[in-house]
């Protein structure tokens, strides 16, 4: 018994417990993932900023160029895009047409006219 006349062990266990000790090693690692990560920022800031000084020098001695690989860029992304909104277009008429077979309505059928729908 201590002055307070509180046993130990009694109400206040020593041991410790192991999910407590887990959530305490989580956490560290978690702060020592964390160090990590912003050390890798800044050494991308020193890169971005040789790279960026770069880009602009060349933007001014070779505007044509720059104007030309900007274009370049600007029709690839296009291309992409036009790709993705042809597979999202074929699985959205794939996903219409199988709830279309599930139903029981024909795919191949012309829509109603607005004449018959009234």
């Amino acid at each position: 018994m201590s002055k307070l006349n509180v046993g130990v062990g009694e109400e206040f266990p020593l041991g410790d417990n192991p999910q407590r000790s887990g959530e305490r090693q989580i956490c560290a690692q978690h702060w020592r993932h964390h160090r990590h990560r912003n050390s890798a920022r800044a050494v991308a800031a020193l890169l971005v900023l040789p790279a960026t000084a770069a880009s602009v020098t060349a933007a001014i001695v070779y505007p044509l160029a720059t104007l030309g690989v900007i274009g370049g860029l600007g029709i690839a992304a296009a291309v992409q895009r036009r790709r993705r909104w042809r597979a999202y277009r074929d699985a959205c008429r794939a996903r219409r047409d199988a709830s279309n077979e599930a139903k029981g309505k024909s795919s191949d059928s012309p829509p109603a006219s607005p004449e018959e729908k009234i």
